[in-house]
């Protein structure tokens, strides 16, 4: 049971805090007065889209928080989802910034606005006037009917089917390549494949090539710098070549070393650069005789990194790339080769699938049509109750394609003049009896699970001998349920047990929204103004001082 609603710099609400109770309560004002914030805030607080439009014009937040009563029943639910209840009473609440953070809580602890929406599912049903617009649509009705005939287990398992079936439906319709398509596939990929293998390609010839066009770009310069080298080095062309020059410093070494050991070690160390630089000249001389170039050799170099770019641009920018591209290419090439085999497994398979699933449709179809007869014979008795005497409702079947639900077609068709063929409600009911029709499926299909429902104004269009019906339904479900109803008919005003008038004022700082819980003076004063508008009478008060008393309101 909803117990109490605060509300904080939401729209035209400033702060307001609502103290709800059992039974049947309504909530009366002034068109504009911010009655549907009410509803705003409810499904703010339960998970419902927010946006900074909510926010309260120079404010740069807006919060709910709601305490719900009497959740025993849920409470294991509740502590299931990671929030312990120590007492009978569940505490939710969301804030929402300019900048979009979104705050949601319960029980004092971080939740997420999905948390907050499964919880909504059990706390609260909330009934809006625009609901009874939706009856237009026959895909609504089996929803209802649905709901009614209970198959929610059967369906789950039958969706579970059915988007497999789907999927592998997707799956064979790409695998499925017609016969000149899949020619067409196998010579462009036996072409890949041979282009690529006659290629000869191996990881790291470009790297290798590259470098051999460098050295025979510069083979001038290279020999030139070897023969300079040769030069300075050579021991034969003069005395002052490197090589005698290091063995002199050597040889001088040696002997002052015989004095001075302490020389051993620099001797030591120009002995072995001497011969390592030996080896080195010996390991360059025998480079430079093996050291040929062939202008032709530069040619092919430069053509075989050409054609390695060409391949590069349709394979892949590296040698790897391009020898994964030819070996994805052979495996999708003996992939077509065997898809025949595989698309008749994929056709088996959903074939199984599509069979089953055609047994679960026949299932859910008998549980609506078995209930789908007895609910419209319910709502036909609720009409009748609520002012419509000859209305006749008929359930309109038909059997097509599976869809996510199934494969029924289902309308609710409905004569509301005696004498009058049964047709779509979009072409027979008037507002006034659209909100009758849906109040009466709600009526049928409330779940005794959710205590608390709110009615948002389903007496539109309604007047008279029908909104006292309406608002003898209301006061009948309240028995069960706690109601929450905002009304502008004083046929139903005058039922509630409470009654809360929500009314905007203006002041120096700017507008503001309150709400106010009425005794009976006060509700007779609200009741003769939804009569007679703000002119209030003499004839007004008495007549919803009469209201108020025949349905047993008396003075405190």
């Amino acid at each position: 049971m909803l117990l109490t609603l605060h509300i904080e710099n939401l729209a035209v609400i400033k702060k307001l805090d609502i103290n709800f109770s059992s039974g049947f309560n309504v909530i009366t004002g002034e068109t504009g007065a911010g009655k549907s914030i009410i509803i705003d805030a409810l499904n703010m607080v339960l998970g419902g889209r927010v946006s900074k439009s909510f926010i309260r014009q120079g404010e740069n937040f807006c919060h709910v928080s709601a305490v719900f009563s009497n959740i025993s029943s849920m409470k294991n639910f509740i502590e299931d989802l990671g929030y312990p209840c120590s007492e009978d009473c569940v505490l939710v609440c969301r804030e929402f910034n300019l900048n979009g953070r979104n705050i949601c809580k319960v029980n004092g602890r971080p939740a997420t606005s999905s948390i907050l929406r499964q919880l909504g599912k059990y706390l609260i049903s909330i009934y809006g006037q625009h609901d009874s617009f939706t009856l237009f649509s026959p895909e609504t009705h089996i929803k209802y009917i649905d709901k009614f005939a209970n198959t929610k287990d059967d369906i789950n398992k039958y969706k579970d089917i059915y988007s497999k079936m789907i999927d592998l439906g997707k799956k064979i319709k790409k695998e499925d390549l017609d016969d000149c398509e899949k020619e067409r596939k196998i010579d462009l990929l036996n072409y890949q494949i041979k282009e690529i293998e006659e290629a000869s390609i191996y990881v790291g010839e470009r790297d290798k090539l590259s470098s051999l066009k460098n050295i025979y770009i510069n083979y001038d310069r290279i020999c030139k710098n070897i023969n300079s080298i040769k030069e300075i080095m050579d021991e034969s062309s003069n005395v002052g070549s490197g090589i005698s020059r290091l063995e002199k410093v050597c040889l001088l070494l040696k002997e002052s070393s015989n004095y001075d050991s302490n020389l051993e070690r620099i001797r030591d160390k120009f002995s072995s650069i001497y011969y390592e630089t030996i080896d080195c000249i010996s390991e360059l001389y025998q480079y430079y005789e093996g050291f040929e170039y062939d202008p032709a050799e530069l040619e092919n170099v430069e053509s075989r990194l050409d054609f390695l770019h060409r391949l590069s641009l349709k394979y892949g920018s590296t040698e790897e790339e391009i020898l994964e591209f030819l070996e994805r290419a052979k495996d999708e090439l003996n992939s077509i080769k065997r898809i025949d085999d595989r698309i008749l497994n994929l056709k088996k398979e959903y074939k199984l699938l599509e069979e089953e699933a055609q047994e679960f449709c026949s299932i859910i179809s008998d549980k609506r049509l078995k209930s789908g007869k007895e609910f419209i014979n319910k709502i036909e008795k609720e009409l009748k109750f609520l002012n419509m005497p000859y209305v006749t409702l008929k359930l309109s079947h038909s059997i097509g394609k599976m869809k996510d639900n199934g494969f029924d077609n289902m309308e609710i068709l409905i004569s509301v003049n005696k004498g009058d063929c049964e047709k779509s409600i979009s072409k027979v009911a008037s507002g006034g009896e659209l909100s009758r029709i849906m109040l009466a499926i709600q009526t049928v299909i409330s779940d005794n699970s959710i205590e608390t429902l709110i009615f948002d104004e389903v007496d539109t269009g309604v007047s008279g001998e029908a909104a006292n019906k309406i608002g003898s339904k209301l006061k009948q479900i309240s028995k069960n349920h706690q109601v929450i109803c905002i009304t502008h008919l004083p046929q139903i005003a005058c039922l509630a047990d409470h009654h809360y008038l929500i009314e905007k004022y203006v002041n120096n700082q700017g507008t503001f929204t309150k709400v106010n819980k009425l005794d009976f003076q006060e509700r007779k004063l609200e009741l003769a103004r939804i009569i007679n508008g703000s002119n209030i009478t003499n004839a007004a008060l008495n007549t919803a001082e009469e209201m108020l008393k025949l349905n047993s309101i008396k003075e405190n």
